[in-house]
């Protein structure tokens, strides 16, 4: 009868046996790294540009793959700033350095929620 604690020694025979065997499970594990490290980069990379650019600017690419840029989150907060007076209360939040009423989830603050 087969006994666990004898599998280590059983196995460790066998692969030292199968020169070929040894030979391609090295491949199979060399190439799987490779593939896994290399999605991992691209990753890294994809998210290092995603999160290096300001969030109300919107990257793209256009029909033709030139890269394009919408800002027209940007322009709007320029016009907020320019055309709105100091005390006014503007329903974006983080909008030309006025004051803001926010609704959201986090009232814990009374800044957050002007009446």
């Amino acid at each position: 009868m087969f006994r666990p604690s004898e599998f280590p020694k059983a196995a460790a025979e066998w692969f030292r046996g199968n020169a070929q065997m040894r030979k391609g499970m090295m491949a199979v594990t060399v190439f799987l790294m490779a593939v896994v490290g290399t999605s991992f980069v691209a990753r890294c990379e994809l998210m290092a540009r995603s999160m290096s650019e300001p969030s109300i600017i919107i990257r793209g690419r256009s029909n033709t793959g030139e890269p394009i840029m919408l800002d027209d989150f940007r322009e709007a907060y320029w016009w907020l700033r320019d055309n709105t007076p100091e005390d006014a209360r503007i329903m974006v939040r983080g909008c030309g350095h006025r004051m803001q009423q926010h609704v959201g989830c986090d009232t814990r603050s009374s800044y957050h929620v002007l009446l």
